[in-house]
């Protein structure tokens, strides 16, 4: 069953949509903007976006800006050649005229939805890709996990790879069946009925954990307590955060967990990470990175972590589809900037560029990138250079005692 999310204000419109695209088949989750939309958890956890391209806040065209690799279908009243090029041409898999005919939206939904199949090659590879003592942590920690049929919170940030990690533990458990269950869909007769399916051949992944209703929430507790069903929880919030959750149902949890490290903390496996995902991509394992995106990448912070990589990888070949070195050009901010800043600085001293020696680890680079353009940049300026937020630069600046001159 497609899990589709529906952004619309016009409260009638959204009820209807939804209500026909139930009737359809689909899994149906929605939103009044795009605030309301992000609340619910991770975007891409949908087969399909709908979204009116006018919302109150941010227009549903800043879905595409955002995470570029999303599959949106938008809606709009102000249909025209000129806005539907521009539509598509920022990303959009379709756009549809409004009002529009019940028909006219299930057969663009449809055509949306085999179009990303057809577009997105599936990465069916099982392995934690890396080897960086992080990335053989993870998979001795998995093996460990799978030998005991007992419930399991994986907590990581959004995008570091906590699916993977749940069908490796469901691989290596033996478990003959795998069923899922998005905890941000208030759908109690869909999780009873999973409850109630599942046994010890299965394993029942529940995604975004955090956001599981009260009644939810006992109705898990109680079938926990009656049987042993191998369950694997899913947090992009790490356990201390998980307030939401009744006591005795965090206490089941949290007895075994396993916590994935951000993209940021193992840098060290980007090159083997862009090569796994480079094959599976193109379907050739003879692609390079041109030293200046192989730069950016190694300093850029990696808010969305592998995911974010694979969508960015994913443009990259779109862009160069028979490029056997792939260039920074295509490469968005900020770290079209991360390139250029290599380009720029490494031509007058090829060994370093803004000071800073290639060679570095990420925290190293940090220092000596802040320490070397603080006199000089803004703190916005430090921030964009850097990849990351202003909030982020602050917190690296306390974690590593690292004052601005005349700030004391």
């Amino acid at each position: 069953m497609s899990a589709l999310l529906v952004i619309e204000d016009e409260q009638i419109t959204r009820q209807s949509l939804c209500k026909l695209l139930q009737r359809n088949g689909y899994q149906v989750a929605s939103a009044a903007s795009l605030k309301a939309a992000a609340e619910l958890g991770e975007l891409t956890q949908y087969d399909l976006i709908i979204s009116d391209l006018r919302l109150p806040g941010e227009p549903g065209s800043e879905l595409l800006n955002h995470q570029p690799a999303l599959p949106v279908l938008i809606m709009t009243s102000y249909a025209s050649l000129r806005s539907a090029v521009d539509i598509m041409r920022s990303g959009a898999i379709d756009y549809i005229s409004k009002p529009f005919e019940q028909t006219d939206m299930l057969a663009a939904v449809a055509r949306a939805l085999n179009h990303r199949r057809v577009r997105e090659p599936k990465i069916t590879s099982l392995e934690v890709i890396g080897s960086s003592a992080a990335a053989a942590g993870l998979r001795e920690q998995i093996a460990a996990l799978s030998r005991a049929n007992k419930p399991i919170l994986i907590s990581g940030e959004s995008g570091v790879g906590k699916s993977l990690a749940a069908r490796l533990l469901h691989k290596l458990s033996g478990a003959k069946q795998l069923l899922r269950f998005n905890c941000a869909v208030d759908n109690g007769e869909q999780l009873a009925a999973l409850l109630e399916h599942a046994d010890d051949t299965s394993s029942l992944v529940l995604d975004h954990i955090g956001q599981l209703g009260p009644a939810r929430q006992e109705q898990l507790h109680n079938a926990l307590s009656g049987n042993q069903i191998q369950l694997i929880a899913l947090s992009d919030r790490p356990i201390e955060a998980l307030d939401q959750l009744s006591q005795p149902l965090l206490f089941r949890l949290a007895a075994r967990r396993l916590v994935i490290p951000p993209l940021r903390e193992r840098s060290e496996d980007i090159d083997e990470l862009c090569h796994f995902l480079l094959a599976a991509l193109a379907g050739r394992d003879d692609i390079a990175l041109a030293p200046p995106l192989a730069h950016a990448l190694h300093h850029y912070h990696w808010p969305g972590n592998i995911r974010e990589l694979r969508n960015l990888l994913e443009q990259l070949l779109a862009a160069q589809p028979t490029a056997r070195e792939l260039t920074a050009a295509a490469l968005p901010e900020p770290l079209h900037s991360l390139a250029e800043q290599f380009d720029t600085e490494s031509a007058s001293d090829p060994a370093s560029a803004s000071g800073v020696p290639l060679t570095l680890s990420l925290e190293q680079y940090f220092r000596e990138f802040v320490l070397a353009n603080q006199a000089s940049m803004s703190e916005t300026e430090l921030a964009k250079g850097l990849g990351i937020s202003r909030k982020s630069l602050w917190e690296r600046r306390q974690k590593l005692a690292i004052k601005r001159p005349g700030s004391d």
